[in-house]
């Protein structure tokens, strides 16, 4: 029966049924989709203002006497979407319930509809026992076995025609099978530690077994990433068509009530994608300063700002915190984050057009392309699991591995004691008979029962006793896998691990009677057992070598320059030093160049090709147009060692300001140690970068000053001008102010429209070189380059002589410009 949705049709249907139930006396069952319920609790999920039980339909079933017949199975027969009711049901009257008093009923699974069908058992017991036949399986492992063949040479045997020989087959294959297998379900052991420890990573106490719920909610994460990484490509393309989802590269993504099952899989992963999303800042402008992630490390800004943001700066972006120069703007967000948000965004290049357009990255990996791996480890969040030093100190023991396995079982209190079986219901108590009816827990079964305490009395340093015998299990482990506690001038950790799976093995030995008899002394058994241990690491090691003579070197000191980036990954500020040192060398004149690095991987990024997904590739794309100048730069890897003084030097920048710093003097660091004499090496040391310690990255800016002071007064007065830039805020290191230029350049008087100076023409300016003002550039040079830029300006009749000392200022940085703005006020009134 189908009653209907409709209340009032219900209703007529209703009052039919209460007739029927009255004037029929005859045994009756109703079984159907009655589109009401009873009780509350035949409801899950929805508002509190949806559907309520049935009042009416209540009433019915009282009235005529009718009796539910209950259910087993699911509890709900009908769902969508959050919502699942019992609304298919059983109902008879006393007089067919009398005749079927075992009659049942079963809520089947449901399959191409929301509803469940109804399985209406009458006589379930007989049905039981019936035995119905199993279909024939052939299985894999069967052919595996050496004994296969030659059931199928019996079974198909000469003379023996088709339809015989398979029907033999069938039944010498269930024979054989259950001879030689066994029930597979009678050998299953016990699981000792639960499923979701034993897919957690090793270091948080795991084995780093991969959980499959959360595996393919990863590869789903593959799929949501193809989707914004590939959005050009045809599959993309028309599944975002499909669902509607638009042409933005972060669109939201919904699902519909005939979405696909792949569809919504992703719909349901895609905050896993959307929170792994970087934002690569080239060009700044589809990117939002504050409502995006584009800061490594952290999430949006307006999460960690200070104060309120306003609507309009939420939607304003990234290119709109740019000053004029190209610069950062830092008046306009350095005092509304914190200082270590600043120090971040330091070390990120500003937005250019030069840079190209933005790019989306996976913040899980270094290229910023998407792995499965690391989608996998983001869904389990295995950056926050507790980390116990402990489980990494097992499973990098010298050990064989079942000794390593035995104290992670160890760690997690779960080997199988007495006391343990009897928690799992394998024992009828925790006691053990050898030991007087003690409980026997991990702590006494492999050390205070007294067999194992006289072992350990031997081998454990009499002083340590009070604190050997009187510990915990999981501090136990930790001290005695970290400290010296034995007599022997050994490895104790070896000691300890053999010597406690050797009890435990004896102990089992001795309970099930597998060999109960020890043959020897348990001291030197153990004893000869951690000697072959070691012997075999020590073969398996080799020998060491011995370190190599130290041939220390004195370099001619060339004022080299080190400094404070802010704070990166160790791969992007050795970026940053290849970028300012060749800056540096092009501003100095060097026209043929030879780069040496001491990261391998840097130096194959610059010579290559990188993706564009990379964290470093804005970076990177301008080291290639800095190379593609009139010039000729050979880059070549070298080793650290190389150059002490500048490894030296690299390590001052962890105390140094934002900025370079030239040192006039060598520090004492970088001094030579020691009485002996040494070799002294005239070299020219490159510009030294900066270094990134564990959790700190250090990198420098582009350089400041180079001129060389002539006398002492200057020496200490640059000295306390170079202490004074340390003091100085991240906002002071923007590009320097055109404040008070226009005192000493009378600019010419020209109207508002017909020249205007933009972003890109300062940006042009800069990158072919400014004039800092140190005695190795040359001025004739850079008047030169200035003029040639100046000559491709024509501007509605403006006059080259307004032009160029309109653009002249930009040119210039450092010393230079320090000098201009020094000049009397209206001192230049023309270009001659």
């Amino acid at each position: 029966m189908y009653e209907s949705p409709n209340y009032r049709t219900r209703r007529e249907l209703w009052g039919s049924l209460q007739i029927l139930s009255n004037t029929f006396s005859e045994p009756w069952v109703i079984v159907g989709d009655f589109n009401a319920f009873v009780f509350n609790h035949e409801k899950s999920g929805g508002s509190t203002n949806g559907s309520h039980p049935d009042e009416d339909f209540k009433q019915w079933i009282d009235d005529g006497l009718l009796v539910d017949l209950g259910f087993s199975g699911t509890t709900f027969t009908w769902n969508r979407g959050s919502v699942s009711i019992r609304l298919d049901r059983v109902i008879a009257n006393e007089s067919w319930r009398s005749l079927f008093c075992e009659a049942a009923v079963v809520h089947l699974p449901k399959y191409k509809s929301d509803h469940c069908p109804l399985w209406l058992r009458l006589n379930p017991a007989s049905n039981d026992s019936a035995r119905c036949d199993r279909p024939f399986r052939f299985l894999a492992p069967w052919v595996m076995h050496e004994g296969f063949s030659c059931v199928v040479k019996d079974a198909w045997r000469d003379g023996v025609n088709w339809g015989d020989g398979l029907n033999s087959f069938y039944d010498t294959v269930k024979i054989w099978n259950r001879k030689t297998f066994g029930n597979i379900f009678l050998n299953k052991k016990t699981h000792l530690v639960a499923w979701n420890n034993v897919c957690k990573p090793k270091v948080n106490g795991g084995l780093g077994l991969r959980h499959l719920k959360h595996q393919n909610s990863a590869f789903m994460c593959k799929l949501g990433w193809g989707l914004v990484h590939q959005i050009n490509h045809l599959w993309a393309r028309m599944l975002r068509a499909k669902y509607h989802c638009g042409n933005d590269i972060l669109s939201e993504m919904k699902s519909c009530g005939n979405s696909s099952r792949l569809w919504r899989a992703v719909v349901r992963n895609w905050d896993h994608v959307a929170n792994g999303l970087v934002w690569n800042i080239g060009n700044g402008l589809n990117t939002r300063f504050w409502s995006d992630v584009w800061v490594p490390g952290y999430g949006k800004l307006c999460d960690v700002a200070v104060g309120p943001v306003s609507n309009n700066e939420l939607s304003a972006s990234v290119a709109s915190y740019v000053t004029p120069s190209g610069d950062w703007d830092w008046s306009q967000f350095e005092g509304r984050i914190p200082n270590e948000v600043s120090m971040r965004i330091v070390a990120i290049s500003p937005p250019s057009e030069v840079h190209g357009n933005n790019k989306i990255s996976w913040k899980y990996t270094k290229d910023g392309l998407f792995s499965v791996k690391t989608a996998y480890h983001s869904i389990m969040n295995s950056s926050n699991l507790e980390q116990n030093k402990v489980w990494s100190r097992i499973w990098h023991l010298h050990v064989p591995q079942r000794i390593r396995s035995f104290l992670w079982l160890c760690a997690h209190n779960k080997l199988l004691t007495n006391e343990e079986r009897a928690k799992r219901g394998m024992e009828d108590q925790a006691f053990y008979s050898r030991c007087n009816g003690r409980c026997e827990d991990i702590l006494h079964a492999i050390r205070d029962c007294p067999k194992a305490r006289n072992v350990w009395m031997r081998l454990v340093n009499p002083r340590h006793w009070h604190v050997f015998f009187n510990m915990d299990l999981h501090r136990r482990i930790h001290l005695n896998l970290h400290k010296q506690f034995g007599v022997e001038q050994m490895d104790w950790s070896v000691v300890f691990s053999v010597a406690s799976w050797s009890l435990w093995k004896w102990r089992n030995d001795e309970l099930f009677a597998i060999g109960s008899n020890i043959r020897g002394d348990q001291y030197f058994i153990i004893m000869n057992r951690v000697k072959s241990i070691l012997n075999d690491v020590k073969d398996g090691a080799g020998l060491k070598l011995k370190k190599p003579a130290r041939v220390n070197k004195v370099v001619r000191w060339t004022k080299p320059e080190a400094g404070n980036l802010g704070s990166c990954s160790i791969l992007m500020a050795e970026m940053w030093g290849v970028l300012s040192g060749i800056e540096l060398a092009w501003q100095r004149g060097s026209r043929k160049l030879e780069v040496e690095m001491d990261s391998l991987v840097v130096c194959g990024m610059v010579q290559g090709t990188t993706v564009e997904t990379h964290p470093c590739f804005p970076m990177l794309n301008r080291i290639h147009n800095l190379l593609r100048r009139d010039w000729e730069v050979v880059f070549r890897h070298s080793y650290r060692e190389g150059n002490r003084a500048t490894d030296a030097m690299a390590s001052l920048g962890h105390g140094a300001g934002f900025g370079l710093n030239c040192f006039l003097t060598p520090p004492p660091s970088c001094m030579p140690r020691g009485k002996k004499k040494k070799r002294v090496v005239e070299i020219s040391p490159p510009p030294v970068r900066g270094r990134k310690t564990r959790g700190r990255a250090i990198s420098h800016s582009p350089v400041r000053s180079l001129t060389t002071p002539s006398s002492p007064e200057s020496i200490h007065s640059e000295e306390a001008e170079i202490a004074k830039q340390n003091n100085r805020n991240v906002s002071d290191y923007a590009t320097p102010k055109l404040d008070g230029l226009q005192h000493s350049i009378r600019r010419p008087s020209i109207q508002t429209n017909s020249f205007e100076i933009k972003p890109a023409t300062i940006q042009l300016l800069q990158a072919n070189g400014q004039f800092g003002g140190s005695l190795v550039e040359d001025p004739k040079n850079h008047i030169l380059n200035f003029l040639e830029i100046c000559d491709t300006f024509k501007h509605n009749g403006v006059s080259d002589d307004a032009i160029h000392l309109m653009l002249f200022p930009f040119s210039l940085r450092d010393k230079a410009k320090v000098w201009l703005q020094s000049l009397l006020e209206g001192l230049i009134t023309t270009w001659e």
